[in-house]
């Protein structure tokens, strides 16, 4: 009964998970490209990237790295996700959920919600970590658990 006045509450947010978006409601390219910017600079490149050359991998491979690992970032998303979105005008969520059923997106949400929040405290601590340099704290070892 409370999932039910939950979902019906959340049916009711425009967000058009389920129908094509309104001509009224597209942004334009500016809005694109701030967005855009926004998901996809990583802070944490910047941070963990010095942490590795620091003990021992090559500055080379570092950039080599980040550009493959974007560039499959970008396959994926143009190859795998862009023709469902286009094609089907939906988002990739409700086509899990029209594929494997509420009950199991439902699960899908909290191992996903589970998930984030670890990455949310593996964020602080690289925070933590980089607000530590300037007041010379001793800067964690690849091989230590704890911050």
């Amino acid at each position: 009964m409370l999932l039910d006045k939950l979902s019906a509450r959340l049916e009711r947010v425009e967000e058009f998970e389920k129908e094509p978006i309104p001509q009224s409601k597209l942004k334009g390219l500016r809005s694109f490209l701030g967005m855009y910017a926004g998901e996809h600079t990583a802070g944490t490149e910047f941070v963990i990237g010095p942490l590795f050359v620091a003990h021992g991998a090559g500055a080379g491979d570092l950039i080599l790295g980040l550009l493959v690992g974007n560039l499959l970032a970008v396959l994926s998303w143009a190859l795998l996700c862009a023709p469902i979105a286009v094609k089907e005008r939906i988002t990739l969520y409700y086509k899990l959920q029209k594929i494997c059923g509420r009950d199991l997106a439902t699960v899908y949400n909290l191992v996903n919600a589970l998930m984030f929040c670890f990455l949310a405290g593996s964020m602080i601590a690289v925070s933590a970590t980089a607000v530590g340099i300037p007041f010379n704290i001793p800067m964690p070892q690849l091989t230590d658990w704890m911050p």
